[in-house]
């Protein structure tokens, strides 16, 4: 890295679901970090990478297309450095998460994978749910949806007719809705109520209702979403978890380098900070 530069691939419009200013604000402040440190930041296009790549060896992204994944996959095989990795990505599938959670005891909703090619089951697995795709990132309302015991075989058609093979199940949890942001390596974690902040994808929130702000321990939550994090093998990264009654908690999604909205400006540094760790290693 003696030439100090640095590659950064922005996020296609696609993958940002009426989120793409506040995707874009944190890319933005974290190329400034970095420039600020010293290196050169040379911004991609996801389309650009594909056929301008200038040979970075450390590069930072926000990209979720295949194509452009493959090529990040490959690249990492000749020892370019890539953050968030393509493992780690992989990792954050549903299906892939929901099992790793299971063998490492990462507090979870209670989860069935099913492939929507067999025969539905006869009866709902759980009083509400969730069912989620598995083999793609979340692009629309459709892809992640809360369901009740009469649309439940409607609903998991309607993956099986979008030709979703897989989908995970979750059981519906009542509680406090919250989300969370973190830096793998550094102390920067961030936590609120997305109702408080009116910060929303598709308007799903309000399914659990306005918080009721659950006394729970902050601590522990970090401390879980790091290790979470760590066993995801991600570097930037966000969820949300459910805050039940009596205080306890579980993750009810992983995400790589989400937007960090309510916080970017305290995040930035810190992504900064974690790229810097991986100079000239």
């Amino acid at each position: 890295m003696e030439n100090r530069v640095i590659a950064g691939i922005k996020r296609r419009k696609e993958f940002s679901p009426n989120h793409v200013d506040n995707d874009a604000a944190i890319f933005a402040l974290c190329a400034d970090a970095l420039r600020e440190k010293g290196f050169q930041v040379n911004v991609y296009e996801e389309e650009e990478f594909l056929t301008d790549y200038a040979g970075e060896q450390l590069i930072f992204h926000m990209a979720r297309h295949q194509t452009t994944l493959r090529k990040l996959n490959a690249l990492e095989q000749t020892g370019c450095r890539v953050i968030n990795s393509i493992e780690s990505i992989d990792h954050c599938g549903r299906e892939h998460m929901t099992r790793l959670f299971a063998e490492n005891q990462i507090p979870q909703p209670r989860s069935v994978i099913l492939s929507t090619d067999l025969p539905a089951p006869s009866s709902i697995p759980f009083p509400k749910l969730w069912l989620k795709r598995c083999d793609a990132h979340t692009q629309s309302a459709d892809d992640v949806c809360f369901v009740e015991e009469e649309d439940f075989h409607r609903k998991l058609a309607g993956f099986a007719q979008r030709e979703i093979p897989r989908v995970v199940i979750n059981e519906h949890l009542e509680g406090d809705l919250v989300k969370f942001y973190g830096v793998t390596g550094t102390s920067f974690f961030y936590w609120f109520y997305p109702n408080h902040h009116q910060h929303s994808k598709f308007g799903q929130e309000v399914i659990n209702g306005i918080p009721r702000e659950i006394p729970f321990s902050v601590s522990q939550l970090k401390e879980v979403c790091h290790n979470a994090a760590r066993l995801l093998q991600l570097d930037i990264w966000g969820g949300d978890a459910i805050i039940s009654p009596d205080g306890t908690f579980r993750l009810i999604d992983f995400n790589d380098f989400p937007s960090f909205a309510p916080c970017r400006n305290e995040a930035a540094p810190a992504i900064a900070d974690r790229i810097f760790c991986f100079v000239d290693k």
